[in-house]
């Protein structure tokens, strides 16, 4: 069948026959082949195609050569559109050669392929199709920001790909097929879904963190009873899933990232209906186990605390009070008052690895310019503008010894507050409105207070 060769002459414009060596599109063509320029001496440059405009017309074979790229960005003009914006029914990628998928828009790669080279898809989720669910090769293949497959489509990869998750990444995986290595980024939250039906994957997974989750899909029956790390004699580790029926599934060749050591796990059931084996992020507050990388670039969203109980009174100094002032650490506090002054005053707490959330005041500094104060440690507070003069609306995040939501600012911490417990009430309607100083409790020990 007639090919037609990639040469840039005009633009990047995939689509655009001047382009091509035959001045046609290249849709009119069996074989449309998207390779580096080579040069008299035998030296091959690099050349960008760029399919930027939705096309529903099969390419029916696709052939990214030696130093050539195809990027797709197209999208579709409205946000629930989810026709094709790029369709070819196989595709080839040689080494040196990337194809890259950058849309939200469907994208079908075919039912056959062959990734020697680099596969990338970012900032998509699910709307990457292949018609084998399957991608062979021995190359690379990047996820960003994406999902790639779904519960009932999942993607088998070839055990000589290596696989690359980066920026909250989800990768459902089939039977016995995730890659030959996976790579994690240790600061954000990763997931490998497995099939499940499985007793033992060997594939080489690096930089697991306490961010990073592998899954059991919901779809297939299996369901997780308890995961343990043990660590075998080369430092790596093995992840033993024990699951119903009394059946095990063991990865056996888990790398942890620097400065994580796997402890205790937690399984749970996610919106999708998939079983998630996460670990902890550092031994305060949750659930212990693990600990925490250094630095981590985005902070831990806290659990969700009680429900407060209404104030008792709407004090005119510190609203809600000093609700979970806990100077000996996990705790969580709540200003809920309408008091003129700090409205919803020292939400937080003076302990350390504890959040609080500071409600809204009538006036002056209404949403509690302290919202989530933590002195010693790592703490999380919410703050609520009310009024003109307050200038600490938004969320505010601080590491260490820093007033955690004055102004919005935040530093990186790793940490949850516990469960309140050991509190007791404390009220004063002129000065700290309802239930303040909950969880004072000589300074230290746990405490909610609203």
């Amino acid at each position: 069948m007639t090919t037609t060769y990639w040469t840039g002459d005009k633009s990047n414009n995939f689509y655009d026959p001047a382009n091509w060596s035959t001045n046609d599109a290249p849709q009119n063509y069996h074989d449309v082949n998207v390779s580096g320029p080579t040069s008299a001496t035998g030296a091959v440059s690099p050349s960008l195609a760029i399919a930027a405009t939705p096309s529903s017309i099969d390419v029916p074979s696709l052939t990214i050569g030696t130093n050539g790229t195809l990027l797709i960005t197209a999208q579709n003009a409205c946000p629930n559109d989810t026709s094709t914006v790029f369709s070819t029914q196989s595709f080839q990628v040689f080494q040196s050669g990337n194809l890259v998928v950058d849309t939200a828009g469907t994208v079908n790669l075919g039912a056959f392929n062959e990734n020697n080279g680099s596969l990338t898809i970012q900032n998509n989720t699910s709307n990457v199709l292949f018609g084998s669910d399957r991608i062979s090769g021995g190359g690379n293949l990047n996820l960003i920001n994406s999902t790639l497959g779904n519960e009932q489509h999942q993607i088998s990869v070839d055990n000589a790909m290596n696989v690359t998750l980066t920026g909250n990444t989800t990768m459902y995986g089939g039977f016995y097929a995730y890659g030959g290595t996976v790579t994690f980024d240790p600061t954000s939250k990763e997931t490998v879904v497995l099939n499940g039906n499985e007793s033992n994957v060997t594939t080489n997974f690096q930089n697991v963190s306490c961010k990073t989750e592998f899954a059991i899909n919901g779809s297939t029956g299996v369901t997780p009873v308890s995961a343990v790390y043990d660590k075998n004699t080369d430092g790596s580790y093995t992840l033993n899933v024990s699951l119903n029926g009394g059946k095990t599934l063991t990865l056996g060749d888990v790398h942890a990232a620097a400065g994580f050591t796997p402890g205790a796990t937690t399984i749970s059931k996610d919106s999708a209906g998939d079983y998630v084996i996460g670990s902890s992020c550092g031994t305060s507050g949750g659930s212990g186990g693990g600990t925490c990388p250094t630095n981590p670039t985005q902070p831990v969203t806290p659990p969700t605390p009680p429900t407060p109980q209404p104030p008792c009174g709407g004090g005119n100094n510190h609203g809600g009070g000093w609700g979970g002032w806990t100077g000996g650490g996990n705790g969580w506090g709540c200003g809920n008052g309408g008091g003129w002054n700090k409205g919803g005053s020292w939400g937080g707490n003076w302990g350390k690895n504890s959040w609080g959330n500071g409600g809204c005041g009538s006036s002056s500094k209404g949403g509690s310019i302290w919202g989530g104060q933590s002195w010693g440690g790592k703490g999380w507070g919410n703050i609520c503008k009310q009024s003109a003069s307050d200038f600490t609306c938004g969320k505010g995040f601080n590491g260490s010894k820093g007033f955690a939501g004055k102004g919005g600012s935040f530093d990186p911490f790793c940490g949850r507050g516990a469960a309140p417990k050991n509190s007791f009430d404390f009220c004063n309607p002129q000065q700290h409105g309802g239930n303040a100083f909950a969880g004072f409790g000589a300074h230290k020990g746990f405490g909610f207070g609203c």
